[in-house]
């Protein structure tokens, strides 16, 4: 199982990159994108690093490139400190199908219910930014970061952002076993998958580098993030709440019904999430 590592200051804690090289029907989306995915990722932060446009960072970042599900499960069970260094798992699966062609939808999921964690909600902070600025820039031919690439469409992400789904590699970093936080960047549906048209042509330059920047941006925090950085993480959970949950909203309204301040609000709110 090949595997390297961007040292950080610290090598007994690990953010992990995963994805898939083997497959019955081997192909372009599935999943040599998600494989040339952690690939470019490791190469464009090595090469941040080593010129010092980017500082080491704090802990070590892993890439792995395993078969589906068996070798990751092979990896873990023979080498169980793997999984104690690691504190978070990104894995991509399929990243880079031009929706009109394949009629798949990128989607950014976090971890299971079962395993709550502000990690999935750091990879939906920076999925919500890139769907937000791929959008202005379709609506006004401008943006700040619309992450666009030559050889790719100008169309917006779109990305279906939050939630859990099993399916791949990520399921086995956060099952009981392990219980260790996901996000988890993945297409679905492919109308070739599994076929012999899952093809290069299929796939969507664009898309791939944002979904890619959404897995590098995550994992560049979680590498960093410390106690000082507690307001962003912060804001990342708050912002999420606000765009899913109705539960959180109605909980924070009966507590200003009652006379709670915002922070009595927070206090509630946060405790919620464990």
């Amino acid at each position: 199982i090949p595997t390297v590592v961007i040292p950080g200051e610290r090598r007994d804690q690990e953010i992990v990159y995963s994805c898939h090289l083997d497959h019955p029907s081997p192909g372009a989306n599935d999943n040599a994108s998600g494989c040339a995915g952690i690939l470019e990722i490791a190469r464009s932060l090595k090469r941040l690093i080593d010129t010092g446009a980017l500082p080491r960072p704090t802990r070590t970042i892993r890439f792995i490139w395993p078969c589906e599900i068996e070798c990751t499960i092979a990896l873990l069970n023979a080498r169980p400190e793997f999984a104690a260094r690691t504190l978070a798992t990104i894995h991509l699966d399929m990243i880079g199908g031009d929706t009109p062609v394949t009629q798949s939808i990128l989607r950014v999921r976090g971890s299971p219910p079962s395993l709550p964690s502000f990690v999935s909600d750091v990879g939906f902070a920076f999925a919500d930014y890139v769907n937000r600025q791929s959008l202005e820039f379709a609506d006004t031919g401008a943006a700040a970061l619309p992450l666009l690439d030559p050889q790719g469409s100008r169309a917006p992400l779109q990305a279906v952002v939050g939630g859990f789904e099993e399916g791949s590699d990520h399921q086995v970093w956060s099952e009981g076993s392990w219980r260790i936080p996901v996000i988890y960047i993945a297409d679905w549906p492919d109308r070739y998958i599994h076929t012999q048209r899952d093809v290069p042509g299929n796939l969507d330059p664009t898309k791939m580098r944002r979904a890619i920047f959404i897995a590098a941006a995550s994992g560049w925090f979680l590498a960093n993030v410390a106690g000082a950085d507690h307001e962003a993480i912060r804001e990342a959970v708050m912002a999420q709440l606000a765009r899913e949950s109705i539960t959180f909203a109605e909980r924070s309204r009966v507590v200003r019904a009652r006379g709670g301040t915002e922070a009595d609000v927070e206090t509630i709110v946060m405790g919620s999430l464990t």
